[in-house]
């Protein structure tokens, strides 16, 4: 036998807004992975985001490749093989002396 009744119709308060709702409604609120022992509703309940957990669990992200194949024809790589609408312009400008008048 449990030590609890299953309360499949007790009800209970939400211990952040106040309203009645269903025991079997009410979620426990965790904060930094632990329980406040707050139950709350749905609409109260603060997930946690994992992105105050970083730096709790060891990463590996490794950056350098292993046995890397740089591209050794570099200028050909870094020419454009595209149209180039400006280079058909000339934009003349003059530079000079701006005086207040």
């Amino acid at each position: 036998m449990s030590d609890y009744a299953l309360g499949k119709r007790a009800i209970a308060i939400c211990d952040r807004c106040g309203f009645q709702y269903l025991l079997n409604q009410l979620k426990p609120q965790y904060t930094d992975l632990k329980d406040t022992g707050l139950l709350v509703c749905q609409s109260c309940l603060d997930e946690e985001n994992p992105q105050l957990q970083l730096g709790r669990w060891p990463v590996n992200d490794p950056q350098a490749l292993k046995d890397p194949r740089p591209d050794t024809n570099e200028d050909v790589s870094r020419s454009l093989f595209a149209f180039d609408p400006v280079a058909e312009f000339e934009i003349d400008i003059q530079l000079g002396d701006v005086f207040a008048g």
